[in-house]
């Protein structure tokens, strides 16, 4: 890919990226890795403690039955699934959304030898590690990794994309926040939470949670 000067005189890339390599991003971090399905699990299932506190906070919640409240402790214990397919279903817009970020930092080269990393054990664990930190609001600070997983860096930046992924991790690790919050904090992610919700409250469910949760 041509790189384009920028007006300080440092180089940066072209904001463009081909549909083969977008579709290469997508099968590497939808299916091949799953690390966009295998992060929004973990990170709902992380989410789960504040979710709960933050229902039982309500009002709603203070008129439910105790049959309801154990009903609605326990979803929240296992909504990965529902929601995390709610995910799946946005997340090719969600990438397409945030290549020309990823496409403005690397080049097509580059990001051929990222996805290949991102196909390795431990490369594919710290794209499901990033997407976990980003959907649960983690994207602060810096990762920490394993000793294989710190070996296999030290490998990746050996090739040009890994050297230039390493060289721009203060735009890249942020930009995987994002597009892992993003994904899980989706519109329709929120209308399956809420019908969801309803469905375990039943007539407890309010009008205005209902007509939300009916859209989907």
């Amino acid at each position: 890919m041509a790189r384009a000067a920028s007006m300080t005189g440092k180089t940066r890339l072209a904001a463009h990226l081909s549909a083969e390599r977008l579709h290469s991003l997508r099968q590497a971090l939808l299916v091949d890795t799953g690390a966009i399905s295998e992060g929004t699990s973990a990170a709902f299932r992380t989410l789960a403690p504040q979710l709960r506190q933050q229902w039982a906070a309500t009002p709603l919640y203070a008129t439910l039955t105790e049959a309801h409240r154990q009903a609605l402790d326990r979803y929240f214990d296992t909504n990965a699934t529902g929601l995390t397919e709610e995910v799946m279903n946005g997340a090719p817009a969600v990438l397409d959304r945030y290549a020309p970020r990823l496409a403005a930092i690397l080049s097509e080269a580059e990001l051929a030898d990222v996805i290949a990393f991102a196909h390795s054990q431990e490369g594919r664990q710290i794209f499901v590690d990033g997407v976990v930190r980003g959907a649960s609001g983690q994207s602060g600070g810096s990762p920490t990794f394993t000793a294989a997983q710190t070996d296999a860096l030290v490998r990746f930046e050996q090739t040009p994309g890994g050297h230039a992924f390493n060289s721009h991790t203060d735009q890249i690790n942020p930009l995987l926040g994002e597009i892992g919050r993003a994904a899980t904090s989706a519109p329709a992610v929120r209308r399956r939470l809420l019908h969801d919700i309803c469905s375990v409250l039943e007539d407890q469910c309010t009008p205005p949670m209902r007509a939300a949760g009916e859209s989907l």
